[in-house]
């Protein structure tokens, strides 16, 4: 029953909280009995029902990929109404649409191809937007791009030394990030 402003009133407003649970258009109308069991409905009324849920968006991997090669990042998603699109984020950086395992589907899966030119840390997400043009963002993922380069060493030299006498060898070395240390090993033991 609806609260009534005025209980046995000849005057008064009848009021109660309803939710509807979908999207759309619904009706809504009111029927009033008097003590003598009269009873009447109001005339229906429209009720256009909007969806304000934003899309649940989960975090993207992989958390790792490696320089200069295609990774394929997905991500979860989930809505009330239905993922029409989803966008893939790298670096900040909108990098265009994502593909969706059920487009226009109330859960499922986007996914997107990205390349990292560069070794280190780097972050990606997932946007979604439903039919309502609700948008919801995944979290932020780190993704580490680790460096696989071996670095190179060349001959070391000299090629000659006296007995019991001390050399100092060397021996050139390039890497893509960088050489941190080298060891010089006489007859498998490290010096």
């Amino acid at each position: 029953a609806m609260a009534l402003s005025a209980p046995g009133g000849t005057v008064g407003e009848a009021t109660k909280i309803h939710t509807f649970t979908t999207d759309g258009v619904h009706t809504a109308k009111v029927t009033c009995r008097d003590a003598a069991s009269n009873e009447v409905a109001s005339v229906a009324t429209n009720v256009i029902v909007a969806d304000i849920t934003r899309p649940t968006v989960g975090a993207a991997s992989p958390t790792t990929a490696s320089a200069g090669a295609s990774t394929s990042f997905s991500a979860p998603y989930t809505d009330v109404v239905g993922v029409i699109s989803c966008n893939f984020h790298a670096d900040g950086v909108d990098q265009g649409a994502a593909t969706l395992s059920l487009p226009g589907g109330e859960a499922g899966t986007a996914s997107a191809s990205y390349t990292f030119n560069s070794i280190g840390a780097h972050t990606v997400r997932m946007t979604c937007q439903d039919s309502d043009s609700n948008e919801g963002a995944g979290p932020v993922t780190n993704v580490i791009v680790p460096d696989i380069t071996l670095p190179s060493v060349g001959i070391v030299s000299p090629a000659a030394a006296a007995v019991n006498q001390g050399a100092t060898y060397s021996a050139s070395y390039s890497d893509n990030v960088g050489v941190s240390t080298c060891y010089l090993f006489g007859d498998g033991v490290a010096n």
